[in-house]
């Protein structure tokens, strides 16, 4: 059976964004964690989304498969203050974490090619508590699971 060892690639992703944006950021990076605990932190979420096979495969006597494996990778960032010092804190995250993405398009060669895919947005707003604002990238990585 051919493996991929997504796990690895996924705390890669995790931990080549953990290191490129720094511990002094004070910026938290998990992977397949749903919330964490302290929420008043600006927050990268690393998920694993799906992977398709590409229509054409190499002709290999059966041992290699070829897939593209797309992460969800959302940045979260809280505010007390006005919306719209929220959306520019969640726009400067979305951008640190896309130039670490684009500077290690290998994950240290854990993937052949790393490439981004556009993304959604998500608010959580209330006047007394203030706003939670999120930007989603989608990173799609190519592989090849060989047996």
């Amino acid at each position: 059976m051919a493996a991929i060892d997504y796990w690895n690639i996924e705390t890669t992703i995790r931990d080549t964004i953990a290191t490129g944006i720094g511990s002094a950021s004070n910026v938290y990076v998990t992977a397949e964690v749903v919330q964490p605990m302290d929420t008043s932190r600006p927050w990268v979420a690393v998920y694993l989304k799906n992977r398709t096979a590409p229509a054409e495969q190499p002709i290999a006597k059966g041992t290699r498969q070829r897939y593209s494996v797309e992460f969800s990778i959302w940045c979260w960032v809280w505010t007390l203050n006005k919306p719209e010092v929220a959306a520019e804190a969640r726009d400067d995250l979305i951008g640190t974490v896309e130039s670490i993405l684009m500077d290690n398009r290998k994950m240290s060669d854990t993937i052949e090619n790393g490439t981004i895919h556009g993304g959604e947005f998500g608010t959580a707003e209330h006047p007394k508590t203030g706003t939670l604002l999120g930007g989603e990238i989608i990173f799609r990585a190519d592989v090849t699971a060989t047996i």
